[in-house]
């Protein structure tokens, strides 16, 4: 097994290669494309912001809004009908 060392770098690699993967899957890259649209920039850049937070703790705030269930909502029927099928 192979360990990832934790760093900015690393999550910014980690979190663009998935999304690059998820975007090129047959099913799931149109989706994802169609609910972001143009706006691929600040959407990896809230992601790596999201990966690179700590659980919150009382010391700490998390960089983004610790719910993303309204921004799902709001996305095409084909997402929300995979996730309420789970």
């Amino acid at each position: 097994m192979s360990h990832l060392t934790l760093n900015p770098e690393s999550i910014t690699t980690l979190v663009h290669e998935f999304y690059d993967a998820i975007r090129a899957d047959p099913e799931l890259g149109p989706v994802v494309n169609l609910a972001i649209g143009q706006h691929w920039t600040p959407h990896l850049a809230r992601m790596v912001d999201f990966c690179s937070t700590p659980p919150p703790s009382v010391f700490s705030a998390p960089k983004t809004p610790p719910n993303s269930r309204p921004y799902h909502a709001a996305s095409p029927p084909a997402c929300n009908t995979a996730s309420s099928a789970k």
